[in-house]
């Protein structure tokens, strides 16, 4: 299968997709620090970095804690994922 969707946001640094065998999302690290996770079926960003951006840090590296978790190391600053979780849309 193959699948293209447009981000709109430049040179992408890395792609992890989802653990979960039902979930078809993608999360995304971009070369200027922001991220996103888009939702592969629907073909729609469902989380951006904008918390992040609003206290200037950058996404250092991207992982999934869980099938539904995202973990995100930022320069300087640690977020428990239950803050990424509430706030990362």
């Amino acid at each position: 299968m193959r699948r293209i969707f447009e981000t709109n946001k430049g040179l992408v640094r890395r792609i992890k997709f989802s653990p979960s065998p039902t979930s078809h999302q993608v999360l995304v690290l971009f070369h200027d620090g922001d991220f996103g996770i888009w939702d592969l079926d629907y073909n729609v960003r469902v989380a951006t970095s904008s918390y992040f951006r609003m206290r200037d840090l950058k996404a250092t590296d991207i992982d999934w804690v869980s099938d539904s978790q995202p973990i995100v190391a930022t320069t300087g600053t640690f977020f428990p994922q239950s803050e990424l979780a509430s706030n990362h849309s």
